[in-house]
This record gives structure tokens, sequence and C-alpha cells, in this order.
């Protein structure tokens, strides 16, 4: 059984420029999502657009807000999950089996007067049986199981302590270096892993797809090798594409506008959240003409 609450910061909570660019409603469907996800066994939600919206209470209302409460949650192996929630409920797992093993442990020294310090550790180790002499079967090379065979999504792992990551082999690094040309991909592993040792609330399950992700991004900003600089390898959008983010930008647009409305003058100089939605709509209105 699951915890029947999780913490909320609120401090966090309601200095979060993520949250304030919601609305009460997406707020309050944001909420209702979290509160699914910690009651889920393995702390994730549906991807499927009419589930989200029962779950919100959004109904009909909900492809419009869909994009932004979309992304506060992580897509992986088909389920959404928030990577603050999900860490929270693996510390309040190992914290309830450790209060469990406790209670037990209690339980049984009031029972047969044992000390709970001889309950919880092992003084007296069931000996190991001697093996009966056998002939050692000889290994072959289809017994022995290569670091290639595994899968990368199972073999790379995290160490949080060391700040690094292991399990890459160089036919890992191969493929990464021919799928992200203007990429140091060595050199962005390791800021990966500084970054992810800095956030730890936001370490992944998925170590392999984590890494992919950041070199794609990485990728479409330009790359990170010296010879990449000033040649361009994103790809364009395609003039739906584009129309798709005006769309989303103009909404949010009227959104900021009512908000400034109501809302003290800023002080001089100062860059608004509106003026930034206007700066990018200019430029995408520009991309589409000239795509036109």
């Amino acid at each position: 059984m699951n915890a029947p609450y999780f913490p909320l910061f609120v401090n966090n909570w309601l200095g979060s420029s993520r949250i304030s660019a919601l609305t009460p409603a997406e707020e309050g469907a944001y909420i209702r999502l979290l509160c699914y996800e910690w009651n889920d066994q393995d702390c994730s939600l549906p991807t499927d657009d009419d589930a989200l919206a029962s779950l919100s209470r959004l109904g009909t209302a909900w492809p419009k807000s869909a994009a932004r409460l979309r992304a506060l949650f992580d897509l992986e192996n088909g389920r959404l999950y928030n990577p603050k929630l999900l860490s929270l409920r693996i510390e309040a797992d190992k914290l309830r089996e450790k209060k469990h093993a406790g209670g037990v442990a209690g339980m049984l020294s009031r029972w047969h007067k044992i000390p709970i310090r001889e309950l919880l550790q092992d003084d007296n180790p069931t000996p190991t049986p001697t093996p009966t002499p056998t002939e050692t079967p000889k290994t072959t090379a289809s017994s022995v199981v290569l670091p290639s065979e595994v899968p990368p999504t199972e073999r790379i792992a995290f160490d949080i302590s060391a700040g690094k990551f292991s399990g890459f082999t160089p036919q890992d690094l191969g493929k990464l270096k021919e799928a992200f040309p203007a990429c140091d991909v060595v050199g962005e592993i390791m800021r990966a892993a500084v970054w992810l040792q800095a956030n730890p609330g936001k370490r992944k399950r998925n170590n392999y797809r984590f890494v992919t992700n950041w070199l794609t991004r990485q990728q479409e900003r330009g790359g990170s090798l010296p010879s990449a600089k000033g040649s361009t390898f994103t790809r364009s959008l395609t003039v739906n594409e584009l129309q798709t983010q005006l769309k989303l930008l103009e909404d949010e647009q009227r959104r900021l506008a009512d908000i400034a409305q109501h809302s003290p003058p800023p002080a001089p100089g100062t860059v608004t959240p509106l003026a930034t939605c206007k700066a990018r709509i200019a430029t995408l209105r520009r991309q589409i003409v000239e795509h036109g």
C-alpha cells in the first residue's frame, strides 16, 4: 500500500514559473494528475488523452491544455511520470519498508524476549555446505555474455557519488558519434553526469535514454564540436509544425496579456514574459513567411 500523502514544497510550488504559467483550472488539473500518479503502483500515468482528460477533470477542455500539462511529465516506456514525484515515492517506499522491518523485529522481541539487535543481525549464519566435487564444466563462447550483448538500456548505470556513467562500450560511443556528428559525445556524457549529480531529484530510470535525449538537444543547438560551429545540424520545422507552435504561443500571449492587465507595471528595463512571448511569435511568423 502506498503512503496516503506526498509532501508539497509550498515555496517551490508558489515560486515556480512553470506553475505560474498555468491557468487556475490547469493548476488544479496538475494537482489531480500528481495525486493519481502517486496512487499508481508504478507511480506513472497513462498517455491516452481521453484518460488524462478524465483524470484531470478538464474533460473537453483537455486538448487546449494538453501541451502545457504534458510538458510537466516525462514519457518513458509508454507511461508519463513526474521525476520529482517519482523520487519522493522511492524515498517513501524505502522508509516504509524500513519501518515495517523494525516493527516486525519489535513484535518478535516482545513475544520471544529476544533483543532487537539480535533479530536484525545474523550472528550464526547457516554454514555453506561443501559442494560435492564434480567435473568443472567447460566454458564455451556461447555461454559467455559479452557487455555488447546486453542492451544499453539495462547496462548503462549512473553512480551519483562518483558523478559518472558506467557501462558504455566502444561500440556504444561509436554509434552515438555517428548519430550526433556535431557533438563531443564523451564530453557531453561527462557534462550530463555532472548535471545529474547536481540534480539528484531528477535521476532517470533509463540512463541510456537520458543521454541520447541530452545529445539530441545539444545537436539541435548546433553541436559542441569546434568543427560544427558555424554549420547547422538542426532539422527545419515544417509549416504545419510552425503554425501549431504559433497557435500555442498566441494563446499564451492572450493569457499573459490578461495577467498583465491585473498586475502592477514592471520595473523599467525588465524583460517580461509577455514581451518574450511576443518576440517568439514575431520570429515564428517570419519563419512561416520564409517557408511560404
